[in-house]
C-alpha cells in the first residue's frame, strides 16, 4: 500500500518567532519587520518538509492567530467578535461576526492588519507538494456569528474561496472542517477548478456524500472506508496532534489496510499548534519512508 502523508494546519512557532511577535505586540517591532521573521520561519518549516519526505503539507500559517482571523480581516463585512473557546481545548479563537460578506481584499502582498500579525495571507512555497489552506466553509458559519439578514452564506464564502484561488493560482487546496458537517455540495464548484484534500471531523455520512457531483480528490477522516467511494485517495487522521506520544508504530498499525486499499493519505487530526516545537518535528518525522 502507498501511503501519501499529508500535513495540515497551524504549526507551532519557534520560541524565538514568539518574542518577536510579543515584540510587534507591544510596538518595539512594525510590521514590515516581523513580516520578515514570518516569512524566515516558513522557510525553516520548508526545510523541515524536505527533512520529513512529507508528500504534501499546508502553508505553516505562522501569522494566523487561529484558523478564521487573518481570512475574517480580509473580507469587507465580516470582523472580529468575543474569544471563544476553540472545541474542547483550553484553547480560543476570536469568533467571527459576518454582518455582511462583502469584496476580498488583497490577500497577496503586505497588509498591516488589526489584532492579527500582517499579510501576507499565505507565505507561498513553489513546491508541488504545498498546499494552500481553508478553514471548512460550514464550520466558520457555525462558528460565526452570522446575520439572519444574509441569505445562503455559504454560497458567498463559496465565492470568496474561488477568488482566494484564482489569486493564487492554486491547483490543489486543504480545506479543514473542525465542526462535523453534511453540507459537502457546498464544494462541488471548488473540486471542479482545483484537486481538494477535505479533512473531516466526527462521522462522516456516506449518503450526504452521495449528492456530489464530483469526487474530492481526497476525504480525510476517522474512517477511510466511508469514504472511499467519493474520493480518489482516502485517508485517516493517523497522527495525534493531541497529545505528546510521537507514534514510532505508524506503518505497523496502518497494515490492517492493506489489503484493502491500493493508496491512502496519512495526516495528521488537528494543527500541531497544540504541541510545543520539538514534539510536532519529531511527530512529523513519524511520516518519513511513506510506503510500506
Amino acid at each position: 500500500m502507498d501511503l501519501v502523508s499529508v500535513v495540515f494546519g497551524i504549526y507551532p512557532k519557534s520560541d524565538e518567532l514568539r518574542r518577536a511577535i510579543g515584540k510587534w505586540e507591544k510596538g518595539v517591532l512594525k510590521g514590515k519587520e516581523i513580516a520578515e521573521k514570518i516569512e524566515e520561519e516558513s522557510r525553516l518549516f520548508y526545510d523541515l518538509t524536505k527533512s520529513a519526505q512529507l508528500d504534501y503539507f499546508t502553508d505553516p500559517l505562522f501569522n494566523w492567530y487561529d484558523i478564521f482571523r487573518p481570512l475574517v480581516l480580509s473580507v469587507d463585512g465580516m470582523r472580529l467578535g468575543p474569544l471563544t473557546r476553540y472545541k474542547e481545548t483550553n484553547t480560543f479563537y476570536r469568533m467571527p461576526i459576518i454582518d455582511k460578506i462583502g469584496k476580498l481584499g488583497e490577500i497577496m502582498e503586505f497588509r498591516d492588519l488589526s489584532e492579527n500579525p500582517p499579510l501576507p495571507l499565505y507565505h507561498m512555497n513553489d513546491s508541488d507538494s504545498y498546499l494552500p489552506f481553508l478553514p471548512g466553509i460550514n464550520s466558520l458559519i457555525k462558528m460565526s456569528n452570522v446575520s439572519r439578514d444574509l441569505e445562503n452564506p455559504a454560497e458567498m464564502i463559496k465565492e470568496i474561496y474561488l477568488e482566494i484561488l484564482r489569486k493564487l493560482k492554486a491547483n490543489r487546496v486543504l480545506i479543514y472542517e473542525p465542526m462535523e458537517t453534511e453540507n459537502f455540495s457546498i464544494y462541488d464548484d471548488i473540486i471542479q477548478n482545483v484537486k481538494l484534500f477535505l479533512v473531516t471531523t466526527g462521522k462522516v455520512n456516506s449518503s450526504a456524500l452521495s449528492a456530489n457531483r464530483n469526487r474530492f480528490y481526497s476525504i480525510i477522516s476517522d474512517d477511510p472506508y466511508s469514504v472511499s467511494k467519493y474520493c480518489e485517495i482516502p485517508g485517516l487522521k493517523t497522527v495525534n496532534a493531541m497529545n505528546t506520544k510521537i507514534e514510532d508504530d505508524l506503518l505497523e498499525r496502518l497494515k490492517g489496510y492493506s489489503n484493502d486499499f491500493d493508496r491512502m493519505i496519512i495526516s495528521n487530526n488537528e494543527s500541531f499548534d497544540f504541541l510545543p516545537r520539538r514534539v510536532a518535528d519529531k511527530k512529523i518525522l513519524t511520516f518519513r519512508g511513506g510506503v510500506s
